[in-house]
């Protein structure tokens, strides 16, 4: 399968409801089998957006011995939705997250999920995790997220930096999406974006919907199916383009 890592310049970002929302789309516009995994351990969030019971799929993988885990042995912890993806859930509590020092088992999950899914997509969260050079090293593509503020934009830059010295950037794509949260007139422009990140284009912008996001919230929802044909829903069927 193809796999694409989300990473996003800082916490808080929304990297997992993006990852999640890009599944959903891509189902929909392929009606293909897709698989999206949270490789956050204590950090899950999919869980709360659509209303599941506290996951342990993740949990269970990462305490397995390596030569365990297996396509089936992953296969049999993915949680199937309405939406279409196949989803691995991380846990919410924080105690779980000394799981992410089991880099070997980290490592073999994702070549495992490789064999399952024509396309798998990892939220990655931000390059703070013991495994995250080596899973990078397994994506096929990096969807990196950033917002239009100087200071992210700073941070982003000197991620960009060190993901290129493993290639990310050169020998494998990366695209970056710009999320805009805020009004237009307290933001830097596209043009200053990518004048400050010289080499590296926007492949697409995500506006703000804060009124769409709290409904999400109430139904137990993704968002881009609050407003199937609305901006939101678009922005994300152009990245699955």
């Amino acid at each position: 399968g193809y796999v694409v890592g989300v990473v996003a310049c800082r916490g808080g970002m929304g990297a997992s409801t993006f990852t999640l929302n890009l599944a959903v789309s891509w189902h929909q516009r392929t009606r293909k089998d897709v698989i999206a995994a949270e490789l956050r351990p204590g950090q899950g969030v999919w869980a709360q957006e659509l209303g599941f019971a506290d996951p342990d799929g993740l949990n269970k993988i990462l305490k397995m011995k390596p030569a365990d885990i297996t396509g089936p042995t992953v296969e049999g912890e993915l949680l199937k939705t309405t939406y279409g993806p196949r989803l691995l859930m991380a846990s919410l509590h924080f105690k779980d997250a000394r799981l992410a020092m089991a880099v070997v088992q980290m490592e073999a999950l994702v070549a495992s999920l490789s064999y399952l899914s024509p396309l798998i997509l990892l939220d990655l969260g931000t390059a703070v995790s013991p495994s995250f050079e080596r899973v990078v090293s397994l994506c096929d593509e990096i969807l990196f997220i950033t917002e239009p503020q100087p200071h992210s934009l700073a941070r982003t830059k000197a991620m960009l930096d060190d993901l290129a010295t493993i290639g990310i950037g050169k020998t494998k794509m990366l695209n970056l999406i710009l999320l805009n949260r805020v009004r237009a007139d307290v933001q830097l422009s596209i043009t200053q974006v990518q004048d400050a990140l010289p080499g590296i284009q926007v492949a697409t912008v995500i506006p703000p919907a804060p009124e769409l996001a709290f409904q999400a919230a109430q139904k137990f929802q993704p968002l881009i199916t609050i407003q199937p044909d609305g901006l939101i829903a678009q922005q994300f069927r152009r990245v699955v383009e």
